[in-house]
């Protein structure tokens, strides 16, 4: 299974770094200068990518881990957006919690999109 990462902070390393544990997952992670460092990752078999698109095209299964609900819109509607890219059965997990109260980032038509979101803290 591949699996593209967006986020590889100090939560989103953690993950990334377990998930490169399990010989059966592919990581593809987009850089950023947010990031910690990624050495041990490219070394542990994981890939980086300069693109959402990049990140998107392979991956079974999309996760985001990133600051707050600013970047998720971003990351999730902008022009370059996943919503943009992603193909039906794909799926997207926002892996942090986002205060949906303040910000209510996820448009009405949400549910028509071709994909699933799913959110965990």
């Amino acid at each position: 299974m591949h699996i593209g990462m967006i986020g590889i902070g100090l939560m989103g390393h953690g993950i990334a770094s377990n998930i490169l544990k399990d010989d059966s997952y592919r990581l593809t992670f987009l850089t950023h200068h947010g990031n910690q460092p990624t050495n041990r990752l490219e070394a542990a078999g994981a890939m980086a990518a300069d693109s959402i698109k990049e990140v998107v095209e392979g991956a079974d299964i999309l996760l985001i881990c990133v600051t707050g609900a600013a970047q998720v819109e971003e990351i999730l509607f902008s022009p370059e957006g996943v919503s943009a890219m992603l193909k039906k059965g794909k799926s997207s997990l926002i892996a942090r919690p986002v205060c949906r109260k303040k910000h209510g980032f996820l448009p009405p038509n949400w549910q028509k999109r071709a994909f699933p979101l799913s959110m965990r803290p």
